[in-house]
């Protein structure tokens, strides 16, 4: 991360304005060892957010990319054009945090929630793990294409808390799309 700032701040980055659908130069496949790459090609610009989002005119955000990195509870469907996300935010597991809390409908989520309303286009992002470790932590991260938000919906999640999850269906080549269900995490009471 520290060399992708330090290609920022020499004007070194490209795609360097947050866009929605497709990145020049990006093909579904390419394959990226560290999270910091995925900004260097402004195809996820957060270093730590699993949703990066953009405003636009009208202050309303819409959600760019999503990376996929493992630390939820997030599923691929029944096939492999569909994930369940479950959003961002208020994981016990990232940060130390103690207790958990509810996710809320703001941010990313707020943004995925959106980019379904708006049918936009959602780039999604895995991380991979390696068999044969050609980087110090043993996954690398995948570019999957573009996906549309479907489906949001409130659900209990592991740390007896609701999560709000996002349906995701993958984009094809041609203009169809697959898509992401999103929902938000809610404490049980």
């Amino acid at each position: 991360m520290r060399a992708a700032r330090v290609l920022e701040s020499l004007g070194k980055s490209v795609n360097t304005s947050k866009q929605i659908g497709h990145v020049s130069g990006i093909e579904v496949g390419d394959e990226f060892l560290w999270r910091g790459e995925l900004s260097i090609v402004g195809l996820h610009h957060g270093f730590q957010r699993g949703i990066d989002c953009m405003k636009l005119i009208n202050d309303k955000i819409m959600a760019t990319s999503i990376v996929d990195s493992g630390r939820y509870e997030n599923a691929v469907g029944i096939t492999s054009d569909k994930l369940i996300y479950c959003g961002e935010g208020e994981n016990p597991d990232i940060g130390g945090r103690k207790k958990p809390n509810d996710q809320k409908l703001v941010g990313g989520n707020l943004a995925l929630k959106n980019s379904m309303d708006d049918k936009m286009p959602v780039r999604v992002i895995h991380r991979v793990i390696r068999r044969f470790n050609n980087n110090y932590c043993g996954y690398k991260f995948v570019y999957d294409g573009l996906y549309r938000v479907t489906e949001f919906w409130k659900e209990k999640g592991k740390f007896a808390s609701s999560n709000g999850r996002r349906k995701t269906d993958l984009v094809t080549a041609g203009n169809s799309f697959g898509e992401v269900r999103n929902g938000l995490m809610d404490i049980a009471t």
